[in-house]
């Protein structure tokens, strides 16, 4: 990490922490490869024409009194510095602006935890990354190739991989060690009553305490400070307030809160309330919050930006939006500048609560205090995520892409960008923002793969889907059971490939779940054969081993046998999950009704039914379809019919699929004339949920007897709800009608036929039948007749007119009376 730092980095380091009269308090010394030429009289070592500052190991030190002098080389280090990882903290002071230095790539914790830190005098460390971002322009071109170099050189200490994430968190594993082991060193020296150690010592190891949470270890450390003739100053109680309502101790702040005020050597500022102001956002106690935001300002103390900034954070985790809102009008009544952290806390507030409107007007005014940063474009896309809002995340992405944000963009915001593309139904585009994101250096998360995954699911693509998988371990990710779910999902049709990847999942040691494991089965059950019984397998290895299986595990077995027609083995599905205690549903029933008709049980239809009734499942359209179909395959139209005034009596409106089942089923056993009957009664109600299959099953049932009468009034009902017979309907009528010598009801449906769009001279058969007639008509019908008939590409004449003019045309015999009446009658 060392070979991060040159010149300018240094000399940024030191001038922050002269400037605000803080001194390091290290012991060791901080050098570079380079020999020092010179010493300055405040310790600072300058190196050559370069000017490069560096640390040396004369470091003062703020005693209790304030003032200051040479530390004791007996003191404990606050970093021990080996060869190979020069750990470059600094301390921070109270007046370094977050704007400045910390701002740019510190994430809201990270924010958090800086000021905090500083506002109760506790100084921490400055993050590298932080300083690399903050370099000049020059200096970056420098450090990134410095940067370069030390990831191959640190490559087997990484995992042979040293992006970005992979640096912050070995960065991140160090700071804890050294924390750990500083605060073992000083509770050590505290135990054994050390006089070696210095107040500020303790002060430190108190934070470092609470951020390992170790609260027990911070009381120990603050409770010893008396024992080792120390008094505790404010420092001490701002950091051990800070450490309790850090670690969710707020009861024990308050207490300590109360103490600090009940003495008269020190009373509580700006530090103190805000080490209290952040355990009171930790346990998102808003009340309390703004209780002591007024009790502060009521004792004349002016709160900072930190205390304000908790208070909107306590109730934005509260869900409180509009009470973090006052607190920013609030703000501009006590003229503090809200800087972007406020706005970002006020921000988050107000989309944790959905109230999106608010957050847009919020970062609308946060123009006037400068750009948006990565984490109100990643707040802002997640709020309207909740919302469903998925266009709205989408430009908010392009906008991020475009923005000074861009070059900081983190996994997360091109997670949200393509969860809101795959709800969007927008598939293709998911792949395209991952290589966006990898074109721009930010590794895929774990949450990303998941979705990438699903989007190639949706596509059809299951190779890319599970190759998404091995990509996933070549970039230092391990899937997780979501992601072999998801696969399993976008291999449903090739269960072959389930099963492998089941096997995959094991022999990684990674344990299935009921969703992997009912994902798997579903693959199965659709696999149908042998695969069906493979998935009843896996179920009995999960009722014997786990996990347990849920009723969608049942169902997709229940299914299986279904499709296979084994309704013995469906039946034994349903006892399997109710001594499971487990509630069959609407699913389970209909598909053991589909295996009765696969199986042509009807006469276990009753019993399921009856079943299902018991269950307190109410039955719909979609199970008496199933039981309809039972019906027909059985050959039983009567019961078919009588399926049809239950679901009447169940208000239950049938469709055309029900119709069209029944009337199928009358065909089969020759009830014609019922059929008839039946699609006239229907045709006369409102909204009728027919189409135009229900007329042409009809119409070649009628046909079949040479029954082309009533097939011509069925063209025109056919013609009131806009559905038009088939080519084939339209021969066999002409057929039927030139037999019965109806030539002027051939020549008005041939009228018909051009009208909806028929080129009957591409027909051989009705081509021949047309010149047939015209010679038959010019030897029979008087010229007029002829041309009156034989029109048929009248564009003026309407397609009503035309359907009236061919029934018109038919010669209906007495008995046609005594149907009409019939038809008003009730079906069957």
């Amino acid at each position: 990490i060392s070979n991060f730092f040159n010149s300018e980095v240094y000399y940024f380091l030191v001038k922050q922490t002269i400037q605000s009269r803080q001194y390091p308090i290290y012991s060791e010394q901080f050098t570079t490869r380079k020999e020092t030429k010179g010493h300055s009289k405040n310790g600072w070592v300058f190196s050559g024409s370069s000017s490069e500052l560096m640390m040396s190991s004369l470091h003062m030190q703020r005693n209790q009194d304030g003032s200051s002098g040479k530390r004791s080389e007996t003191s404990f280090p606050w970093i021990e510095v080996d060869d190979d990882v020069l750990d470059a903290k600094i301390l921070a002071s109270n007046s370094v602006s977050r704007e400045s230095a910390y701002q740019q790539d510190l994430n809201s914790n990270e924010q958090s935890a800086y000021s905090y830190d500083s506002d109760v005098e506790t100084y921490h460390p400055i993050d590298y990354n932080n300083i690399y971002y903050k370099a000049t322009n020059s200096n970056r071109n420098f450090l990134k190739k410095r940067n370069e170099q030390k990831q191959k050189n640190n490559a087997e200490i990484i995992g042979n991989r040293m992006d970005k994430k992979s640096i912050n968190t070995y960065a991140s594993s160090l700071k804890s060690a050294d924390r750990f082991r500083q605060l073992t060193l000083v509770l050590e020296a505290c135990r054994m009553l050390k006089k070696t150690v210095t107040l500020t010592e303790i002060n430190h190891a108190i934070t470092a305490a609470g951020r390992l949470g170790r609260i027990d270890d911070a009381l120990e450390l603050f409770n010893s400070i008396p024992k080792l003739n120390f008094v505790p100053d404010l420092m001490s109680y701002n950091n051990i307030i800070w450490c309790a309502g850090h670690l969710g101790k707020v009861d024990l702040a308050k207490r300590l809160f109360l103490s600090l005020s009940s003495k008269s050597l020190h009373r509580p500022n700006v530090y103190t309330y805000g080490a209290l102001m952040h355990g009171f956002a930790k346990s998102k106690d808003y009340k309390q919050a703004l209780i002591y935001l007024d009790t502060m300002t009521k004792q004349g103390i002016k709160p900072n930006q930190v205390v304000f900034t908790s208070a909107i954070e306590a109730c934005a985790e509260a869900g409180k939006y509009r009470e973090a809102l006052q607190v920013m009008d609030r703000i501009k009544q006590a003229g503090v500048r809200p800087d972007l952290t406020m706005i970002n806390t006020a921000v988050k507030a107000c989309c944790l609560a959905g109230a999106m409107e608010e957050a847009e007007e919020l970062v609308e005014s946060m123009k006037e205090y400068g750009s948006m940063d990565l984490l109100t474009y990643h707040t802002l896309m997640m709020g309207h995520t909740k919302l469903a809002r998925h266009q709205r995340v989408l430009q908010l992405y392009e906008e991020a892409r475009h923005s000074p944000a861009k070059t900081h963009l983190d996994g997360g915001v091109y997670s949200l960008a393509m969860l809101a593309a795959l709800n969007c139904g927008m598939y293709s585009t998911v792949p395209r923002i991952a290589d966006t994101a990898r074109n721009e250096g930010v590794s895929l998360t774990e949450a990303s793969y998941t979705i990438l995954i699903q989007a190639y699911a949706q596509m059809g693509f299951s190779d890319q889907a599970i190759a998404c998988l091995d990509d996933m371990v070549e970039e230092g990710l391990t899937p997780n059971v979501i992601s072999y779910a998801v696969a399993m999902a976008a291999a449903r049709d090739k269960p072959d490939v389930a099963v492998s990847l089941l096997q995959r999942m094991k022999d990684n040691g990674i344990e299935p779940n009921t969703v992997v494991l009912t994902t798997a089965i579903n693959s199965l059950a659709k696999g149908g054969g042998h695969y069906s019984d493979k998935a009843f397998a896996m179920l009995k290895d999960m009722e014997l081993n786990g996990p347990e299986p849920n009723i969608y595990t049942y169902n997709n077995i229940c299914r299986a046998f279904a499709e296979l027609g084994r309704v013995d083995d469906a039946l034994s599905v349903l006892n399997s999950l109710k001594a499971k205690r487990l509630s069959p549903d609407r699913y389970t029933f209909t598909t053991l009704l589909i295996a009765c008709g696969r199986s042509n049980s009807s006469a276990m239809v009753d019993q399921v039914m009856d079943s299902m009734k018991q269950s307190g499942v109410q039955p719909d359209e979609i199970a008496y379809g199933a039981v309809i179909d039972v019906y027909r395959r059985a050959g039983n139209s009567l019961m078919a019919v009588k399926c049809l005034h239950e679901m009447h009596k169940s208000n239950i409106e049938p469709n055309a699929a029900h119709y069209n089942l029944v009337i199928r089923t009358l065909r089969a056993e020759g009830y014609t004339d019922k059929m008839f009957k039946m699609v006239m009664a229907i045709s006369r109600k409102e909204d009728a949920k027919i189409n135009g299959n229900t007329f042409e099953i009809v119409m070649e049932s009628l046909l079949a007897e040479s029954r082309w009468k009533e097939s011509v009034q069925l063209i025109r009902v056919m013609d009131s709800f806009g559905f038009q017979p088939s080519i084939n309907i339209c021969v066999s009528l002409v057929e039927q009608l030139e037999k019965a010598r109806q030539y002027k009801a051939v020549f008005a449906l041939y009228r018909y036929m051009v009208k909806n769009g028929y080129d009957f001279y591409e027909n051989s058969f009705l081509n021949g039948v047309f010149k047939r007639l015209v010679s038959v008509a010019a030897k029979g019908i008087n010229a007029e007749d002829l041309k009156a008939a034989s029109s048929p590409y009248d564009s003026t004449e309407n397609l009503r007119d035309i359907v009236e003019t061919l029934e018109e045309a038919v010669q209906a015999d007495d008995n046609s009376q005594s149907d009409n009446t019939m038809l008003t009658g009730r079906v069957m």
